[in-house]
């Protein structure tokens, strides 16, 4: 598993994960010229993404969204209440399940709490937790975070 983290903070949010081949990119909160940039630093083609995660619609996480589907071919999913913001057209997949997988990479999907609808973070292939501008983690999400040894580190598949 390869993770960068391309930008953080206020001013842009995007993060790009690679497991087994697949290449995902969670949020797009940069402009296109600072993403390409940014990829190149780690040898990444962008046309090389096979999806974008979306974890919730606030502009410093989607802000790059538009330039970066007219520019590519590349899957997005977001959660329903983001589909109309952000899809201008385009077909947006919608995880309704809590579960689901792209490219046989597991993608678990964690509701947060923040201040808009669908505000959401991520288990990536049962090695990556990604969650970001949350107050609280709700209590059933607990089993699956505390001391699972999936999702430590130290893990081997890592």
């Amino acid at each position: 598993m390869k993770i960068s983290v391309l930008a953080s903070g206020s001013k842009g949010n995007c993060t790009f994960v690679e497991v087994n081949g697949t290449k995902l990119l969670i949020d797009i909160g940069i402009s296109h010229a600072r993403l390409t940039k940014e990829l190149e630093k780690i040898n990444v083609d962008p046309q090389a993404i096979d999806a974008v995660l979306i974890t919730h619609s606030h502009s410093d996480h989607v802000c790059g969204l538009d330039v970066l589907c007219k520019n590519y071919n590349i899957d997005i999913y977001a959660m329903p209440k983001l589909v109309k913001k952000i899809s201008n057209g385009r077909e947006v997949f919608v995880p309704y399940k809590e579960q689901y997988e792209i490219n046989n990479v597991s993608i678990h999907v964690i509701k947060t709490s923040h201040d808009c609808p669908d505000s959401v973070g991520f288990i990536i292939d049962n090695r990556l937790v990604y969650i970001t501008d949350t107050g609280y983690l709700h209590q059933k999400y607990f089993d699956v975070l505390k001391n699972n040894p999936e999702f430590l580190t130290d893990n081997p598949k890592c």
